[in-house]
């Protein structure tokens, strides 16, 4: 079964993209990725929490860190940040939030011309949370600090823990503000969240694979030089006539995940065993590669059947 919190993430997310308002033609994508001198790609989502992580380059040879963000009608000009890695280790170390807020924020917004929705995932260097409130785990000076600074001026060391922490769950936001969604609404767009292992809701992972496959094609020298130069030309390839087409893909796949998940929660409520009405019990349920298929035997004026798609978390090999 789905994790919870993942369902609840996903329907935020359908909720935002799909309102009225939004033009997928105007909507930014934008991501990270990497290449390496030898190409040898291996691109996998990992974690068991809400942060977005993914498994380093496992190819030999220096790596190319790639930044940008693109619409239907291409990649965004003059947003490209292309660099080399400097360490051998997980290039996340490297793309911290310092580095994507600046780049954000003097690169990206400085190049769009109107107010635009800005989709990303949940990459820990893209979500820095404003005004952070103390943990258990926080020290006890820390947690009276922060609760004076939000009207409690009564907090004081005389207190325990446990009694400050009472005191910081009443003055909590009760939603999290991110420093990226502020910088965005400053400048007049609006940033919508990827829920985690859904990169098929992102377009330019398609963007990705073809960039990716076009440098690994032509990559004799296995140089970083010559994969560099192979990069960029295989980013200026990328038409507008194929942003629009990842996009249109992209924008069906999200409707369809909507309707799916609208027919999921019809059927969970339709599934209600009573013993006291045997005659309308539901048969059990059959697990069927990604598809579960329910069906009622005993009424058979309302026989029915559905068929229902639970996303699982996915792979990008991009």
């Amino acid at each position: 079964m789905e994790r919870h919190d993942i369902v609840k993430w996903r329907w935020r997310f359908l909720s935002a993209i799909l309102q009225r308002d939004v033009n997928f033609k105007e909507v930014v994508w934008l991501d990270e990725t990497w290449v390496n001198a030898g190409h040898s790609v291996s691109k996998t989502w990992t974690d068991d929490s809400v942060q977005g992580s993914m498994k380093g380059p496992t190819g030999k040879g220096g790596r190319l860190i790639i930044l940008y963000a693109g619409s239907s009608e291409g990649f965004i000009p003059g947003v490209a940040d292309i660099f080399r890695s400097k360490k051998t280790g997980d290039y996340h170390e490297e793309m911290n939030s310092d580095h994507f807020k600046e780049w954000f924020e003097f690169k990206l917004l400085q190049n769009l011309k109107k107010p635009t929705v800005i989709v990303m995932d949940n990459g820990s260097y893209h979500s820095k949370i404003l005004d952070r409130a103390p943990t258990a785990n926080s020290k006890k000076a820390e947690i009276i600090s922060w609760l004076v600074n939000h009207g409690v001026p009564s907090a004081n060391d005389t207190m325990r823990k446990v009694e400050l922490m009472e005191l910081v769950k009443l003055k909590k936001p009760s939603c999290t503000r991110y420093e990226i969604d502020t910088i965005a609404e400053h400048h007049g767009h609006r940033v919508i969240r990827l829920p985690p292992y859904h990169c098929h809701f992102n377009p330019i992972e398609l963007i990705w694979a073809n960039v990716k496959g076009q440098v690994r094609r032509q990559n004799t020298s296995f140089t970083l030089g010559e994969v560099e130069r192979l990069t960029h030309k295989a980013i200026h390839n990328v038409s507008a006539a194929e942003w629009d087409k990842v996009v249109e893909h992209t924008k069906k796949v999200i409707q369809e995940a909507w309707k799916i998940d609208g027919l999921v929660e019809t059927a969970l409520d339709e599934i209600v065993i009573s013993t006291a009405q045997k005659n309308h019990r539901v048969a059990k349920m059959k697990m069927v590669g990604e598809c579960v298929f329910i069906s009622n035997k005993n009424n058979k004026k309302r026989s029915r059947s559905y068929s229902l798609l639970f996303f699982h978390r996915r792979n990008c090999n991009f």
